[in-house]
């Protein structure tokens, strides 16, 4: 049985990517998306609701790309906002199924950022408002 470094040897040395082809692999390693305007409209009124604490609907027809657009929001601007060290996660985007009572509502939201989600409604109450604490959301 040959060895590792025998293997390696016998096929030689790798080389180093052209610049070409290493501006090819930058330009492909961005986000997989693009941005268009309406999206950038509608990610500075998220982020004015984030400042002001206040609440939206987005709106739509079918397969316009609300949930892109949300998604790729909450992914941004956690990812802005991370401090090392700590467990924020200040957007959670969850997905309300229509006639969501309060429990689904609090599941959702608990299973989103990673915590048990058994119990009471009472229990679901609390643990939700500690957790969204804890994590320090703020959309």
């Amino acid at each position: 049985m040959k060895t590792a470094m025998s293997l390696a040897k016998q096929f030689g040395a790798i080389e180093e990517p052209t610049p070409e082809i290493q501006a090819e692999i930058k330009r492909l390693s961005r986000e997989p998306y693009l941005e268009l305007e309406q999206v950038k409209n509608c990610h500075a009124w998220m982020y004015e609701l984030v400042i002001s604490r206040m609440t939206g609907l987005l709106v739509g027809d079918s397969r316009c790309g609300k949930t892109v657009t949300c998604k790729a929001f909450a992914h941004r601007y956690s990812k802005s906002r991370q401090v090392k060290g700590q467990r924020a996660k200040p957007v959670v985007y969850i997905q309300i199924p229509k006639n969501c009572g309060s429990r689904d509502f609090f599941i959702k939201i608990l299973k989103a950022l990673k915590r048990p989600s058994n119990g009471t409604v009472s229990d679901l109450r609390e643990r939700t408002l500690g957790s969204l604490e804890i994590h320090q959301v703020e959309m």
